[in-house]
């Protein structure tokens, strides 16, 4: 019987989709070997050397290709070239073989060929059997995946995404592709990045008499995307239920923990058949349970590995204010995403008489007038024992012009939700849909010309709508214990960084 066959017998079809393709790419990815535990079978496998260990008759070469946290014991009984050495790249032909009591999988090498060779004296950064700090290794950006935590959350902000979109689709929200360039600054805060080409003499021959050089190639200033909200309105107008996923970029001034240049944003817009900010947290409730549960099922060497690495980084004691909070512990997650009860629900306003009757000495105290800063969230979702909470009727002048206001005008049905680590985690609300009172409060912020459109949208065929913006990366910082945002996306961009 043909290994394909016994493949497709023991139901392994990621392990069968590998060999299949091996046609065009002639190697098999060690996740799907691993999995298979096609023991007998002749396998080709491409990946670089983790470890390298002599013994007496054979040497032990681990070799990682980046599909799985674990590695591949490749067992080679011939002579092993120095230059086979941790960090470089090989390919190995070989047997597959189990060895020890349970089972384990590796690779009796028939040959091991050398592609890349990686001279630890010339400059890599990274030295075997060595633990680095967060810092250290987020300045070696360029070699940062090849690190074993880093490749796990990749792997894990990857299948997170996934997890996102298809939530999304079965819960029937259609995606929609928001543009990255815009006209419009939604937040109406002033934070955005320009954007015009960087060719004088282009610049010169398309703009018009009395045309400034920053409007010549749209005929109007146009800036990177703050958020694709305003269109997701625009969409859901014709389509009911909507998100966009992508990139979003703010122009401030920070190098804190929690904020980027660059960073994604997941965004879902919603007809609000009865008009209610639930309909909202019920969205993004059931959308975090599903996507937490499903990391969990699928995900969990990556989990694991990102504790254990974060274990070793503790006892070093080389970054100990990147770990203020203890490493990844699967039982955390479930309390504070997957937790029986539902996540609290509290108004603004009791959540500053929680903050105000607090004994705790803040760096700034609480005044209802000011908003809640990072120390206050954080407060309070330790408050309510590490658990998600929404806070809810906030006060008209601390959010965006866009949200609907109450009878009196005071207040709006606006939403945060707080979680460990990193406080806000998404922010929502349901949206002014009268015309009128959006070109009023338009007006008074100055941008009633340049968003003359987004009020347009109420006057025909108006319904009712609310929406909502998760940090994808804030997810992944509380998901997996990361303090900085920096160290849960690929390449990080912040003030005075734009590395690569």
């Amino acid at each position: 019987m043909s290994f394909l066959r016994r493949c497709h017998q023991r139901k392994c079809s990621a392990f069968m989709n590998s060999c299949v393709r091996q046609n065009c790419r002639s190697f098999t990815k060690i996740a799907a070997l691993l999995e298979s535990k096609a023991v007998g079978s002749r396998m080709t496998v491409q990946g670089w050397v983790k470890s390298k260990r002599k013994m007496k008759l054979v040497t032990f070469i681990d070799v990682s290709d980046g599909s799985s946290s674990e590695k591949l014991q490749i067992a080679v009984t011939n002579e092993v070239p120095p230059q086979i050495d941790v960090g470089a790249s090989v390919k190995v032909d070989g047997i597959v073989q189990s060895f020890g009591k349970k089972g384990q999988i590796e690779l009796l090498a028939e040959s091991v060929e050398l592609i890349g060779p990686c001279n630890l004296e010339d400059g890599y950064p990274f030295a075997p059997r060595k633990t680095y700090s967060m810092e250290y290794i987020r300045q070696k950006l360029l070699y940062r995946p090849r690190t074993n935590l880093f490749s796990s959350v990749l792997r894990l902000r990857s299948n997170a995404a996934t997890a996102f979109r298809n939530h999304l689709n079965a819960e029937g929200f259609y995606e929609v592709n928001a543009p990255i360039l815009t006209s419009s600054d939604c937040e109406g805060a002033g934070e955005v990045f320009s954007v015009k080409p960087n060719n004088q003499e282009l610049l010169k021959q398309m703009a018009k008499e009395g045309q400034s050089q920053e409007c010549a190639f749209f005929n109007s200033k146009v800036y990177l995307s703050v958020s694709g909200q305003m269109h997701l309105e625009a969409a859901v107008r014709g389509l009911s239920h909507v998100y966009t996923f992508g990139p979003t970029f703010r122009a401030e001034n920070s190098k804190s923990r929690l904020h980027l240049a660059e960073f994604y944003m997941l965004e879902a817009e919603e007809i609000l058949y009865n008009n209610s900010i639930e309909t909202v947290i019920s969205t993004i409730e059931k959308m975090l349970r599903n996507v937490t549960q499903c990391l969990l099922d699928s995900s969990m060497a990556d989990l694991e590995s990102v504790r254990n690495v974060q274990i070793q980084q503790k006892k070093s004691a080389r970054d100990v204010v990147e770990y203020e909070a203890d490493p990844l512990d699967v039982e955390n997650i479930q309390k504070t995403f997957l937790s029986s009860s539902p996540y609290t629900i509290m108004t603004y306003r009791e959540a500053m008489d929680i903050l105000s009757s607090s004994k705790n000495k803040f760096k700034s105290m609480p005044k209802f007038e000011d908003g809640l800063t990072k120390e206050h969230e954080l407060y309070l979702v330790k408050h309510n024992k590490n658990r998600p909470i929404f806070v809810i009727e906030w006060p008209v002048h601390l959010k965006a012009f866009y949200m609907k206001a109450s009878k009196d005008g005071s207040m709006v049905e606006a939403l945060d939700l707080l979680v460990p680590i990193v406080g806000e985690l998404c922010g929502g609300s349901v949206r002014e849909n009268d015309p009128q009172i959006l070109s009023s409060r338009m007006k008074k912020l100055g941008v009633e010309e340049t968003l003359s459109w987004y009020t347009d949208l109420r006057r025909f065929g108006n319904v009712s709508t609310g929406g909502f913006g998760l940090g994808f990366e804030r997810y992944l910082q509380c998901l997996l214990n990361i303090t900085n945002i920096k160290d849960v996306t690929p390449f990080p961009r912040w003030p005075h960084n734009c590395q690569m």
